[in-house]
């Protein structure tokens, strides 16, 4: 499967890494929607992060399922769509392209979208964005108004999981080792605009994973 046929576009990482941004501009390069996943929280799971306490795999999955109606929505039609969401593991991709979390899609998955070499989640692809920890944890330290406390970093960073050659493009920063809050840069990190640029030349170019 090419590039060119992937519809719906995760932008994908921990909290702070700058996804809602690249996944707005990636929207506008493409000419199509952005859903920006954290205004599908229930309320629950929101005063749950807000008071520190990171979600559990259960806590997720209704949320999962919202976004996963979103985009199957899109492919269905044959939309493109950009979405911002942490998807930090494998069984979190899985419900976002598939509806559940198991290896295989459901048997409702229309042949379309089914996984193929290259290719684990069908026409949806997933954009890792990896800034160090440090500059993670500066941007969180300097974020007012949103529900996500720094407090929460570690344990994204710790359910982050990604298999070799299992997304569509990976943008990582230096290794952050220094400590927590020191950097506001990461050099080694595009800027997003060109993160954007990579994305769109794979997928209107057509070029092959």
């Amino acid at each position: 499967m090419a590039d060119a046929d992937i519809l719906v576009v995760v932008a994908m990482g921990p909290s702070g890494c700058g996804k809602s941004t690249v996944g707005q501009l990636l929207a506008m390069r493409l000419g199509c929607p952005f859903l920006e996943g954290d205004a599908l929280h229930p309320q629950a799971n929101i005063d749950k992060m807000a008071s520190g306490v990171p979600l559990t795999d259960e806590d997720r999955l209704p949320w999962l399922l919202a976004i996963h109606a979103r985009i199957r929505e899109a492919l269905d039609f044959g939309d493109r769509l950009v979405v911002s969401c942490s998807a930090l593991k494998p069984s979190y991709r899985r419900v976002l392209a598939f509806g559940a979390p198991d290896p295989a899609p459901p048997p409702s998955a229309p042949s379309t979208h089914a996984p193929g070499p290259g290719r684990p989640y069908g026409r949806v692809g997933f954009v890792l964005l990896r800034p160090s920890r440090a500059v993670l944890a500066s941007r969180l330290a300097a974020r007012r108004g949103h529900f996500m406390p720094p407090a929460l970093l570690a344990s994204q960073l710790a359910a982050l999981a990604v298999e070799p050659g299992e997304v569509l493009a990976e943008f990582k920063g230096g290794d952050g080792g220094g400590e927590e809050g020191e950097a506001e840069r990461d050099e080694l990190f595009p800027e997003p605009g060109a993160i954007v640029e990579a994305v769109a030349a794979r997928l209107l170019g057509g070029g092959e994973g």
